[in-house]
């Protein structure tokens, strides 16, 4: 439902050019703008390997309530199902932390070929 009224906004602001093209420019300078950052991180990950000067991530208090739902999930009396998928979110959390930098410049990719789609329009 969402994404159906994203769609009907998107297709009214058609009408309007000068509003789409404002939107539009406001879209690629903030695509590019994460790129940039996301490019940051993955040097500033290769140099010193620290995340916390990234600056692409989530806010502090997300991650911490991520960290509660999953303490929460392992605490309770799904020892089997948590010990199955704890391993899986190991590896997971290893490939992760392996490949941050690798990560971070794909990200980077895909924003800056947002950008240029979103560039593209009418």
């Amino acid at each position: 439902m969402i994404g159906l009224g994203a769609f009907r906004i998107l297709s009214l602001l058609d009408e309007m050019y000068w509003v789409a093209l404002g939107v539009r420019i406001f879209a690629v300078n903030l695509a590019v703008g994460v790129a940039l950052m996301s490019i940051w991180d993955a040097i500033q990950w290769y140099r010193t390997h620290d995340t916390a000067r990234m600056k692409v991530q989530l806010p502090k208090g997300i991650k911490l309530l991520i960290h509660i739902v999953i303490r929460g999930n392992l605490s309770s009396g799904r020892i089997m199902i948590a010990a199955a998928y704890g391993l899986r979110w190991q590896r997971l959390s290893q490939f992760t932390q392996n490949h941050l930098a690798l990560m971070k410049l794909l990200l980077a990719l895909v924003l800056l070929g947002l950008a240029a789609f979103i560039s593209m329009g009418k």
